[in-house]
């Protein structure tokens, strides 16, 4: 079941399953690389869209989880859907996890699709989370590729291997110019393989907190946490 957000001339299209954007479109241009299969080397690997990484951010084994959590490979519960405006929950019965409560919230207005996620604990001991989205922004010519203001140097090398780049504001590409605004999440990575034009480009709340073993996010007893991320087309 997909489901699509519009306001005006601009929709995005949402999978329940993962919470996943698999198209963001703004006035019929693409902003966000389509979701798709994508062929590299003898396998086919999932790439584009936009997902969350819950509850943590990169390598998970520590907490017995693959790569960027439970949330991409879950099925959320649809809780409101009206014409701009979706709400999905999560509740994952698992060892460890049952006490999370997840809401996602996409919201889509004129020019502008904002990314809600709140995390409660309604358990009686502390949990802890470094989560982050993980958009694949589409791209035409890595060449005129500008970073808060500033031309980027596409190293494919260096971003294959991951680029921790620190807060970032604005994202220009020949086809659109992007703001970005977020909610405890100012900590940005920035990834691709080359195997498309997709540049992704990852609000999150502390890097990979858990695989580095650096702070984490801690969610007390009876208490939530908000995290967003706000794309903002010029």
């Amino acid at each position: 079941m997909i489901l699509e957000i519009k306001n005006n001339l601009n929709f995005a299209e949402i999978d329940p399953f993962g919470a996943y954007i698999n198209s963001l479109k703004f006035n019929e241009l693409d902003v966000i690389f389509p979701k798709q299969e994508i062929l590299e080397g003898n396998d086919k690997k999932i790439r584009g869209g936009s997902h969350v990484c819950l509850p943590h951010f990169g390598l998970s084994d520590k907490v017995g989880m693959e790569r960027h959590g439970f949330g991409r490979d879950s099925e959320w519960e649809v809780v409101e859907l009206r014409e701009n405006y979706l709400r999905l929950q999560l509740v994952k019965n698992i060892k460890q996890w049952e006490n999370l409560i997840s809401t996602m919230e996409y919201i889509l207005l004129d020019n502008c699709l904002e990314m809600r996620l709140v995390v409660k604990n309604v358990g009686n001991e502390s949990l802890f989370v470094s989560p982050a989205f993980h958009p694949y922004f589409k791209y035409e010519d890595e060449n005129e590729i500008y970073i808060n203001g500033e031309k980027f140097d596409f190293n494919l090398e260096k971003l294959s291997n991951t680029i921790f780049y620190g807060e970032v504001i604005s994202l220009k590409t020949s086809n659109y110019e992007l703001k970005f605004e977020n909610t405890n999440l100012s900590k940005y990575v920035l990834w691709t393989n080359g195997t498309d034009k997709y540049l992704c480009v990852e609000p999150t709340y502390n890097f990979q907190a858990l695989a580095d073993d650096e702070k984490l996010c801690e969610i007390k007893p009876e208490s939530e946490n908000e995290f967003s991320f706000k794309i903002i087309i010029k």
